[in-house]
This record gives C-alpha cells, structure tokens and sequence, in this order.
C-alpha cells in the first residue's frame, strides 16, 4: 500500500515558463501541491444536536475553472498549444496533466455530535493547483490573463474528533471525565485516512470522533500494524469520498505520528525551467533560470 504525503501549507513544485513567438508570447505556471479542505468544514456540533450538510465529492479540476481557461488562455494559444502545455508539464512534473473537467458528485449527510460534549468535522483533500499566466506583448495581440485550475486528487484525510464530556452542555447527574492522555494516530485505508489516537492507560487504539477499541483488526506484522476493517466502521460520509461500499472489507493500516495541517499557506522558492516554442509549437530549447546560472556559477 502506498503512503500518502501529509505536508503543511502548499508545497512548490517546479515552475515552468514556455516562451513563442520569438519570446513575445509567454505563460507562466505555478504549480503547488496542497491540501485543501473540504466545504462546508471545518464546522463544530455540541450537546446532542445534529446537522444535515452537503458533501461534493471531487475528482479532477472543477468545470468552472477550466472553462474560464478555454475561454481565456485556450482560446489565445488554441489546441497544439493547450497541447504543448501539457506535454511540457507532464514532462517537467512526472505527471500527466490534462486541463479536462473533472467529476463532481454532491450528497447529503446527517453529523451528530455526543450527548455531554462536542465534535469538530474537519476533511481535507489533497489537490494540486496551477497558476498559469499569460502575456502576449506583439503589437497588435497584446493581451494579459490569468488563471488557477485546481485538480482535486483521490487522497482524504478525516481530521475529525469529538470530546465526550464538556460542561458547557450542563449534562445532569453525568461526573467530570478525567483528561486521558494519548498519541495521535491515523488509520489509512488506501487512498483514505482517518485520524485516531492510542490511549495511554490502556493501550486501546480507536478512532478520533467514536469511542470503541479497534485493536483486534490489527496485528503488528513485520513492525507494520495493519489488517482488515470494515467499511461499516468508517462513517457514511468517508465511504461516500472515498467510494467504498458498505459492508466490505478494506486493508487498513495504523500509524501513529503527526499529521497537521495549516491555516494559512506557506511559500517557499521552487525550481523554475523556461521552455521556447516554435510556431508549430515545437521546443527549441531549454533556457536555465537565473537563480540555476548563479548556483552553477558559485
């Protein structure tokens, strides 16, 4: 099973400039990677109430978006250099980047929260983002646009969790729960992961928003706790982003470290190439950075 990447903040990829028409004609892309969290969370439901919400389930890049890029920048370039621009950043990225709308599907869901405490729903999904820029300096197409296209990806990360006991609901006849101390956890089930935590008084794993013990799916086998769990474990909502049908049986794993995410995004420097196109859209050559002849030149 692969490991998904968990990351704070958005995290650079290689940024690709191609240039034509005599380097008249240039798109800038910023890529990034993220993960994104999914609406209408975070939300926080306490006391026993319940809330019915809509979840979107996502894959690809979201039809507005790339509509606004075939009305834009695909309608300057046309379809060979829609095409060169996606060669070119599958070849940069090691990923096929199509610029197609993806798949949304929308449902209904029903979040409850315990009777004497409170739950914080929290869903992320890992996507992928482009900023792509474009600018056309000739004389007599001189034209400026930008756009993002978001491509959501399959990963899922639950974050949520639930404290049993809050005063605040002035629960009657109900004693004060001691603050138990454990370790974060997670529970991935492919493409999907669950946060969980280990106590420490019993050693019982179990799931961030739902007490019970779910050791006995797991054994420790060659230093990896993994096994199978039931799909009817994980909560309507997981199953439905996730595609996994009720009363199946998926591998799991358990992992105990951090994984957290940050409000507010994080900007680091990134590698940039800059491509040039003839104007059959054919690369002539590759140009170095500025900041790659300075550390070539040290």
């Amino acid at each position: 099973m692969d490991e998904v990447a968990f990351f704070e903040g958005r995290r650079p990829l290689t940024n690709v400039v191609i240039t034509f028409n005599k380097g008249k004609t240039r798109i800038a892309i910023t890529p990034w990677d993220e993960w994104q969290i999914i609406k209408p969370c975070p939300f926080t439901l306490s006391c026993g109430n319940s809330r019915s919400k809509k979840v979107t389930n996502r894959f690809g890049i979201e039809r507005t978006q790339t509509t606004s890029f075939e009305n834009t920048i695909g309608a300057s370039i046309g379809v060979k250099g829609v095409a060169a621009l996606e060669g070119t950043l599958k070849t940069k990225l090691g990923e096929e980047v199509k610029f197609q709308a993806g798949t949304e599907e929308e449902e209904t869901f029903t979040f409850d929260s315990p009777k004497c405490g409170y739950k914080v729903v929290r869903l992320y999904q890992h996507t992928r983002s482009y900023h792509i820029g474009y600018e056309d300096v000739r004389f007599w197409h001189r034209c400026a646009n930008e756009v993002v296209l978001t491509h959501w990806f399959e990963p899922i990360y639950d974050a949520t969790y639930a404290v049993e006991y809050d005063a605040r609901c002035n629960c009657k006849n109900v004693p004060e729960q001691v603050e138990r101390e454990g370790t974060q956890a997670r529970i991935t089930c492919g493409p999907v992961s669950k946060l969980a935590v280990q106590w420490k008084d019993t050693g019982d794993l179990e799931f961030a928003d739902k007490p019970g013990a779910i050791n006995r799916y797991f054994e420790n086998r060659e230093g990896m706790v993994e096994g199978g769990l039931s799909a009817d474990l994980l909560p309507d909502y997981l199953r439905f982003l996730a595609h996994i049908e009720s009363g199946a049986v998926v591998k799991a794993e358990a992992w105990l470290d951090n994984a957290r995410f940050s409000t507010a995004p994080v900007f680091r420097s990134a590698p940039e190439v800059i491509v040039e196109f003839d104007d059959a859209f054919e690369p002539l050559h590759l140009v170095p950075s500025v900041a790659t002849v300075a550390r070539h030149s040290a």
